[in-house]
């Protein structure tokens, strides 16, 4: 998921041929990146505190301090933001600050609850909460394009939260018999792990 397709295809040829040269079989997977929740761009990166309040708006800002230990951000996927319950929590930072909302109405707020450091375009997760969004996006799409005409091995799906995620990156696969790999990241996952 990270870095070229050109750049991977010379990681693929090499490791082809290094099975070649040992004679032995190596399974390839390939991450497929999923959709990447984050923060937008700050006025400067923010020193959260145990306590402080942070706020989540819909529309697309540059974040700011509003005033001592309360913060205010955007993020890229602001729909998000309206299947939040109180109680659930948000993780920053690609999970390194905690936040538990304390608000929902109106606006999305929340109590960090652990001391870290927030600056622009950072990961933020929503582990409690169901997005209900499409976890394969254009980009997992060429991606996973580009994993077939390459015959890899093994495609390991992110965030997916139910059966139909699978369904449809089997679809992409075009009746190549590559295998699919469910990432449990949420648990949503969990909850439909049967499916």
């Amino acid at each position: 998921s990270h870095g070229s397709h050109e750049y991977h295809l010379e990681t693929l040829n090499n490791i082809r041929t290094a099975m070649k040269n040992l004679n032995t079989t190596v399974g390839i997977l390939q991450d497929i990146s999923g959709p990447k929740v984050r923060v937008g761009d700050l006025k400067e990166q923010f020193e959260l505190l145990r306590g402080d309040l942070i706020t989540f708006l819909k529309d697309e800002i540059v974040g700011y301090k509003k005033s001592d230990g309360h913060y205010v951000v955007s993020i890229n996927y602001p729909d998000i933001l309206n299947k939040v319950k109180i109680d659930e929590y948000i993780y920053l930072y690609d999970g390194t600050i905690r936040a538990k909302v304390i608000q929902i109405e109106g606006e999305v707020q929340a109590r960090i609850e652990n001391n870290g450091t927030l600056s622009s375009r950072k990961g933020v997760n929503f582990p409690n909460t169901v997005i209900d969004i499409n976890v394969i996006t254009k980009k997992d799409e060429i991606d996973i394009a580009w994993g077939v005409e390459n015959k890899i091995d093994y495609f390991a799906i992110s965030f997916v939260q139910n059966g139909n995620d699978i369904k449809r990156a089997r679809e992409l696969l075009n009746g190549y018999k590559g295998k699919l790999i469910a990432k449990i990241e949420k648990f949503d996952a969990v909850e439909n792990i049967d499916e």
